[in-house]
């Protein structure tokens, strides 16, 4: 890719727009699970008694281990959310501004 081309493909609508949905995205995804993980942490050094609390009466499962297991099934799920918007709405735009380009 020539240096003009390479500026017209970086001051392109669709590819400003590609970057800035995909940073915004990103961004959220990843503070849903900064926040999940940090309160997580914040429990388990703030609040050990209630994050001990045994689920029901002598049964060994804590409060803390769900919402462990729980993060963890969250943070597979936003990932595999975050792959399907990604693979639906990115790659048609990046598609688009390939065949744009003659880079297909």
């Amino acid at each position: 890719m020539s240096k003009i081309n390479t500026e017209e493909f970086l001051n392109h609508p669709k590819f400003k727009q590609l970057v800035s949905s995909r940073g915004r995205l990103s961004f959220i995804f990843s503070l849903m699970i900064f926040i999940g993980y940090g309160v997580f942490v914040l429990g388990m050094a703030y609040a050990p008694g209630w994050m001990a609390t045994p689920m029901s009466a002598g049964s060994s499962i804590t409060l803390g281990l769900v919402i462990g297991v729980f993060m963890i099934v969250f943070g597979m799920i936003s990932s595999g959310l975050y792959m399907r918007i990604a693979n639906r709405k990115f790659d048609t735009l990046k598609q688009e501004l390939l065949k744009e380009f003659d880079y297909e």
